[in-house]
Parts: structure tokens; C-alpha cells; sequence
């Protein structure tokens, strides 16, 4: 699930430019930012720093920005795409030679590094800096693992249905509130030869927010919580009917024709040109509908309708993670503290996407403002990839994608996602 950070043409160096200028961060009111200016220490503390490529400029920015105001602390900046960095932590966990501060998602994709003691347990930064207020229940919640903080979320997340506003007008169709509501707007679309969704299936993970929103509608929060943590049975008759309302959508043209061989790029261009009407998403796409220069105007957002109270949103986390062996956790703490304040995401909005998980600095646009409103009012759970565990993940796209295409019914893809549950704690008791 990676993080995308959309750079507006020109900006990044007139940030940069700015903050070595000595404006924006390094004012005085600037309450939750310690600051120690002063001449450069001869033998500054020096921490090793792994990112996402697509966070580069961001990082370079407030880098730079931090070291003006801590000339005793060097930042070593290396960063990587998504498979090679999740290859890099796990090669250098192995050998505990993880970098002061690393990126990750949370849940299970970081559980390894949390549960073998390999990632620092923050709650006491968390105490000293303030980040139970500053960060929203939903980040705090994300950013944990046992009940200890592991994670200094950056941004925050929430899927929505994103909707072209024309398109609905057009045929006369309102937001639903209701999954037959939602199954009424599809048909009505399919009638007038638009698909309803959009789905770039090269992504298993975009497949699984599909199945995921009605597994939910037909299991509630409890049986989410239990299937994921394993406490439930897969191949249940709700599971297997899950199963069978995805199969259902798919045979009724709900999904783009040829969703299976289109990634999510596509899927957004298709979006934009009118082709699909609807797309199971994040609040990035704002950021990135803009810089395609698609007006935010013919764009709404409502939550996946799932006729459970609270209409709960998937959601997830993304941060930073301290070694647990770094020799300089201090610093570390304190770099991240300056990295995630109010000044410094305000400062860096334009190079460093949000919506962020800081509670003080709300979205700039306005579905990711009303999906996250939408989250604080009826809550969040953690996406499936993020929730099960991580050997779990291929079989959960394997059935998804076995029904979509025909290859297995319902019944037998719950078979096999509750056999693979069953293999998984015979050999992890």
C-alpha cells in the first residue's frame, strides 16, 4: 500500500530555498519544535534514514530544514521503491542493521519489526512530545501494535467511493446511503452503458477493497475483527456470500470489462474521462486529479454504504519507525517530532502530500476533508493487507481473483482462504 506524494511543478526548490533562507519553520511560536540553533558541532550526531523515492523531496526539504536548527545532528537520507525497500528492512533486520529511522506501513506489514524487538516502543517520546493529542485516535490506533506505540504517523488514510458529480446528475442518481441504494445506482449506470466502478485488478490490493467493503456489509465490525485476527471461520455462510455478491457485481458489469488487466493509472484516466463513475479510493486522489488537471468540482465522496452502524471506514497509517538498537533514539525522536509538528506540515504542504495524521493541520481539499470527518464520526478498520497476517495477504488476493475470474465458486474460494487460515496456526502455534 504505498504512499504517493504528488510535487507540483517548481515547488521543491522554492521550498527548499525558503527554508534555507531562514523562513516558515524556524519562528519562535513554533511551541512543538524544540529548537537548539547554534554553531555546528565538529563531531555531529549522525542518523541513517530510509524512505519511500516518492517522499524524496519532501525528506530533503525538512532535512535541511531541521539541521539549520540542530547543527549537531546530520541526517544520511537513502531511499527506495516499494518492493525494494520492504526487501532492504527485511534483509537488514536480519542482520539488526536497520537504519535509525525507517518507513513503513503499519499493521502486519510491520509486525515483524515490532513483535521480535527489532522496532523502539515510542510511548514515552509519545509522553514527552505530545503526540496522544497531536495525532487522531484513528493514527494512534493505526501506529500500534500490543498497545504500545511504534509507529510517528505522517499521513492518514480512508477509502471512500469517489463519484463524478456529472455523471449522477446527468442520470438523475444521489449519493447512496443504503447497499441497495448503491446496487440501484450501478444498475442504472449499466442501463445507460457507463460502468459503475472502476477496479485496476494488475493491483491485488485494489481488488481487495472491493471484496473487503462487502465482506464487511455482510459480517459487521465483530466478524471482521474475528476473521482477521483468525478467531473466525472463512468459509462461514456469510463469507461465502461475500464471495458471492463480488461474483454477482462482476457478472453484472459493475467493474470496468477487462478490470483484471488494468492498473490503477488506468483506472484513474478512466475515471477522469467519464468511462467509469466510481472509484474505491483514498484521499490522494485529490492531489493527483489536480495535477491532471481535473476539476475537483465534478468529484464528491461517500462512504462505502454498509448497512452497519457506524458505517466504518478501511483505513491506514503511514510513518516512521525508530530502530530498536539505534544508538542515537533521541535524536531520532526529536527529528520526528519536528518532521510530523503543525509548523513543518504546513510549511512543507505542497511538496509533502497529506491528509496528515497531525490533528491541527486538517486537509486542504475537500474530499479528503469529509473523508476524514466521515472516519472521526464512525471510525475506521485496518485494511485487509495491513490486518491479516502477512503470509495470509497472497491467499486472500489468490480467492479474490479466483472469483472474479470464474476460476473458483464462493464455496470454494472460502474453503481455501479457511484452509489456508487453518495451515498458517498449525504451524505458527
Amino acid at each position: 500500500m504505498a504512499r504517493t506524494n504528488y510535487v507540483r511543478v517548481g515547488v521543491v526548490a522554492g521550498f527548499v530555498a525558503a527554508a534555507v533562507a531562514g523562513c516558515g519553520v524556524e519562528q519562535s511560536n513554533n511551541s512543538d519544535v524544540n529548537q537548539t540553533n547554534g554553531a555546528a558541532s565538529s563531531n555531529p550526531v549522525v542518523l541513517t534514514m530510509w524512505d519511500l523515492t516518492s517522499g524524496k523531496s519532501a525528506d530533503q526539504a525538512i532535512i535541511s530544514q531541521f539541521e539549520r536548527l540542530h547543527p549537531n545532528i546530520r541526517i544520511q537520507l537513502d531511499t527506495f521503491a516499494v518492493d525494494a525497500i520492504k526487501q532492504q528492512e527485511k534483509v537488514a533486520a536480519s542482520s539488526h542493521s536497520l537504519p535509525d529511522i525507517f518507513f513503513d506501513w503499519g499493521g502486519t506489514l510491520a509486525s515483524y519489526y515490532e513483535s521480535n524487538g527489532l522496532a523502539l516502543n515510542l510511548n514515552s517520546y509519545a509522553q514527552k512530545y505530545g503526540w496522544y493529542q497531536r495525532f487522531s485516535p484513528a493514527a494512534i490506533k493505526f501506529a500500534s501494535y500490543n498497545g504500545k506505540l511504534y509507529m510517528v504517523p505522517v499521513t492518514l488514510n480512508g477509502l471512500e467511493l469517489y463519484y463524478r458529480k456529472d455523471i449522477f446528475e446527468k442520470y438523475g442518481l444521489k449519493p447512496p446511503t443504503t447497499f441497495s441504494e448503491l446496487e440501484h445506482v450501478c444498475n442504472v449506470l449499466v442501463q445507460h452503458s457507463v460502468s459503475p466502478f472502476g477496479l485496476g485488478g494488475i493491483n491485488h490490493w485494489y481488488t481487495m477493497r472491493y471484496f473487503e467493503a462487502i465482506l464487511y456489509h455482510e459480517v459487521g465490525a465483530q466478524g471482521m475483527s474475528q476473521l482477521m485476527n483468525l478467531q473466525g471461520n472463512w468459509d462461514s455462510p456469510r463469507v461465502i456470500q461475500a464471495y458471492a455478491l463480488f461474483r454477482q457485481w462482476v457478472k453484472k458489469n459493475y467493474f470496468i470489462p477487462g478490470f483484471m488487466s488494468i492498473n490503477e493509472d488506468q483506472d484513474i484516466n478512466q475515471f477522469m474521462t467519464g468511462k467509469v463513475a466510481m472509484l474505491l479510493t483514498g484521499p490522494w486522489l485529490d492531489e493527483q486529479l489536480m495535477s491532471d488537471g481535473f476539476s475537483l468540482n465534478k468529484a464528491g465522496v461517500f462512504p462505502f454504504p454498509e448497512d452497519q452502524r457506524p458505517n466504518e471506514l478501511i483505513g491506514f497509517a503511514q510513518g516512521f519507525y525508530i530502530a530498536s538498537n539505534s544508538k542515537h533514539p533521541k535524536e531520532a525522536a526529536e527529528f520526528l517530532n519536528f518532521y510530523t509538528s503543525k509548523a513543518t506540515l504546513q510549511h512543507n504542504s505542497k511538496i509533502l502530500a497529506g491528509p496528515y495524521a497531525n490533528q491541527s493541520v486538517p486537509p486542504t481539499t475537500p474530499n479528503a476533508a469529509k473523508i476524514l470527518a466521515d472516519m472521526k464520526k464512525d471510525g475506521s478498520y485496518l485494511i485487509g493487507d495491513q490486518a491479516l497476517p502477512q503470509p495470509l495477504v497472497e491467499s486472500l488476493w489468490q480467492a479474490e481473483d479466483s472469483v472474479a475470474l470464474g476460476r473458483l465458486s464462493p464455496e470454494q474460494a472460502a474453503q481455501f482462504m479457511q484452509e489456508s487460515v487453518s495451515s498458517y496456526k498449525s504451524q505458527n502455534q
